[in-house]
């Protein structure tokens, strides 16, 4: 069961989306909203931005602080208007409502660091993919998706989710991630109306994709859901571009899919698909690591 889903909020651009995305998955889950908004501590930006010299100005401090400041004050502001407008309910504890309920939490560290720690006491985690100006940068979703061990949903700076996940869409590969991201994402495909499964196996035996079909089908239909199945063949495309084109072109409000990756020293290495999910993609996703 998904019932509380982290929600951070970055002060910037990009928390209306978010929220939007967070509330379409809390309505559709009768879930709750954990509403975190991170400020970062003014000696790690400055140790940051003066690295080399060391010189810090006491207007280059009051600076970062300011934005500090404003950026939790948009972030409030963001979250009490959403849910005034919506009759959402800010409660700390679980109550039997059937309405809509969030809360608001704040704490000081680094963004994608506290996330991904508080992430592992929620069920479901949305963020928002960077644009270069507001949301998650590449990196910091990448983190979030290694170190969670949650579902990550990330939403798109391009599409504005105004209802709940109405069809599906899930890119099917035979790996255990794929199967983790079936477990994750049950409660959501159970609540949708149309769920169309999308073969994205590179292995072009017809044998072995039929039996996986056939497997899908009977497992999905135990839980109620009738898939439509649909094989993808990329030619002049990549995988990833091939599932995002499908998904868009069947309807989906959502692609699900599992990720592919793994933490490196201070790096983290993903595979094609996912990389192309975290960096590129102007389509909502749901990944499971």
């Amino acid at each position: 069961m998904i019932k509380t889903i982290l929600t951070p909020l970055l002060g910037d651009g990009s928390d209306e989306n978010v929220l939007g995305f967070a509330h379409a998955a809390a309505a559709q889950l009768a879930a709750h909203i954990y509403a975190l908004h991170v400020s970062r501590n003014p000696v790690d930006d400055v140790v940051r931005l003066t690295i080399g010299d060391g010189v810090i100005t006491r207007e280059l401090w009051n600076a970062i602080e300011r934005d500090i400041r404003d950026r939790h004050d948009r972030a409030r502001h963001s979250f009490d208007a959403f849910c005034n407008a919506r009759a959402i309910q800010i409660r700390n504890v679980p109550n039997a409502t059937p309405a809509g309920t969030a809360s608001w939490h704040e704490v000081e560290g680094g963004p994608a660091a506290e996330t991904s720690l508080r992430a592992r006491f929620n069920d479901l985690v949305v963020v928002s993919r960077g644009d270069n100006i507001s949301g998650f940068s590449p990196r910091e979703l990448g983190e979030i998706l290694v170190r969670s061990g949650r579902p990550v949903l990330i939403s798109s700076p391009k599409t504005m989710c105004s209802k709940m996940f109405e069809t599906f869409a899930i890119g099917w590969k035979d790996t255990l991630e794929t199967a983790h991201m079936m477990t994750a994402a049950m409660p959501l495909l159970e609540t949708a109306k149309r769920v169309v499964v999308l073969l994205a196996s590179e292995n072009s035996h017809e044998e072995i994709n039929h039996q996986h079909a056939e497997r899908l089908t009977a497992e999905l239909e135990w839980h109620g859901i009738k898939p439509e199945i649909r094989r993808l063949i990329p030619k002049e495309v990549s995988v990833a571009e091939a599932l995002v084109d499908a998904a868009r072109k069947a309807g989906a409000d959502l692609l699900a899919l599992g990720g592919y990756g793994h933490s490196r020293a201070r790096e983290f290495v993903f595979g094609g698909v996912t990389r192309y999910m975290l960096e590129v993609a102007h389509f909502p996703v749901l990944i499971v690591h």
